[in-house]
């Protein structure tokens, strides 16, 4: 088995729009924004296999977007676009790559540009190191992280909080690529900042490469319900510094077993959206409670679901801009990987603990959630959580078309 890694830097020039609040302009750099790829390849036989996966430190790749990412990668490695696969980190203090968080602000095109140029260079040179590689070898481990993040809608609600280490080492020991596997999103900082940063994934990279000395792609797991709401003492960077490097402690404090990697099946387990989102009762009601928070500020204090008077416009006009649109009609696609000592499920959307925890129990092999990965769709919210907080509100999934994709998955990793 051959393991390749390269990384680039996509830091763009600023004043530039922000991804991940309201409408925003990023006035500085706290921490570069890059791309990480590795390539793992078994390099032999007439079944030989490659699995291509770049990391990007951006809110989320909508489904136009990793479809270009995709293609880009393709053309220029010339590897099988069913081989390539694309993810965000989610940080929302990331430079602007959507058109989806806010239609009137849209990303610079030079940025997109010189993301999909940094993904597809990544690759292609993750590629061009291939050639006289020996076997790597792999180990895995985990590490518990509790009482660093919790399910943000409440601290006993459930959340993972195993993180696991696949690390990989080339065959002369001279490069060591490790996918580090978290469930929490990066929101450590408010909507307030104006600094462009990972967040306390940046944090956590920092802190464990200098610790391991290997490279470090994180992979952000079913973080759709959980995150530092209740377990962080402030909003700034030195408690970005604080979560995020004792992340990194316990991840590089991780002991390792010698495992076996070998590149097995790839299932694809496909969905399909089509509804009248003017006719969804759910987000009609919405509709009305947002309209009657803002004209009550006391009740919106109480409700919990914003107390800015800016967050609740934004929120209403949301939802207004989801009922405007005649009619939601979209495939997509959540892949299933076996890498022989762990299975990976990319799933192109915001995936919350009771889906992950639904895959990870069907599963007959370790399993890592992967949310964010080849496209967007929103938060997958299951039918006892659907409309009892806002993101089942801006999601494109209707009432139990989650959870009917999620039980495919199930029955494809049972089988």
């Amino acid at each position: 088995m051959h393991v390749t890694y390269a990384q680039q830097d996509i830091t763009p020039a600023v004043p530039c729009p922000m991804d991940g609040y309201g409408r925003r302009e990023a006035t500085g750099v706290h921490d570069n924004i890059t791309v990480r790829c590795v390539l793992i390849s078994d390099g032999e036989g007439q079944l030989f296999r490659q699995f291509c996966l770049c990391v990007a430190d951006i809110f989320f790749l909508e489904p136009s977007l990793a479809e270009e990412a995709r293609q880009a990668i393709t053309s220029r490695t010339g590897l099988p676009k069913d081989n390539v696969h694309v993810a965000a980190i989610h940080t929302h203090s990331g430079p602007k790559v959507s058109r989806l968080a806010d239609s009137g602000c849209p990303p610079d095109p030079s940025f997109i540009e010189a993301l999909l140029d940094a993904m597809a260079a990544s690759a292609e040179k993750c590629k061009d190191q291939q050639e006289g590689q020996g076997n790597a070898t792999a180990r895995l481990g985990t590490c518990d992280l509790s009482g660093l993040f919790t399910n943000r809608n409440g601290a006993s609600a459930g959340c993972d909080t195993t993180g696991t280490v696949l690390s990989l080492t080339s065959a002369d020991g001279s490069q060591r690529v490790d996918i580090l596997h978290v469930a929490c999103h990066p929101t450590v900082l408010h909507g307030e900042n104006h600094l462009l940063s990972t967040d306390y994934v940046g944090a956590l990279r920092v802190k464990y490469e200098k610790l391991t000395g290997s490279h470090a792609i994180v992979l952000v797991g079913d973080a759709g319900d959980s995150s530092t709401r209740f377990t962080r003492r402030g909003e700034g960077f030195d408690e970005v510094e604080r979560i995020g490097g004792e992340i990194g402690r316990r991840f590089a404090a991780a002991t390792l077993q010698t495992a076996s990697i070998a590149l097995g099946d790839t299932r694809e387990v496909p969905v399909h959206l089509d509804y009248v989102p003017a006719e969804d009762e759910t987000l009609l009601s919405a509709r009305r409670m947002l309209t009657g928070l803002l004209k009550d500020p006391a009740a919106a204090k109480a409700s919990g679901i914003a107390t800015r008077e800016d967050d609740l416009r934004q929120m209403l006009g949301m939802v207004e801009a989801k009922l405007a649109i005649p009619r939601i009609c979209l495939d997509a696609t959540a892949t299933l990987v076996d890498l022989g000592c762990v299975r990976l499920a990319l799933v192109p959307s915001e995936v919350v603990f009771s889906f992950g925890k639904q895959l990870r129990d069907a599963s007959t092999a370790p399993l890592l959630v992967c949310g964010y990965v080849d496209g967007y769709l929103g938060y997958a919210v299951d039918l006892s959580e659907y409309g009892r907080y806002f993101e089942s509100y801006i999601t494109v999934f209707p009432k139990g078309a989650a959870d009917e994709w999620f039980s495919r998955m199930a029955a494809a990793l049972h089988s």
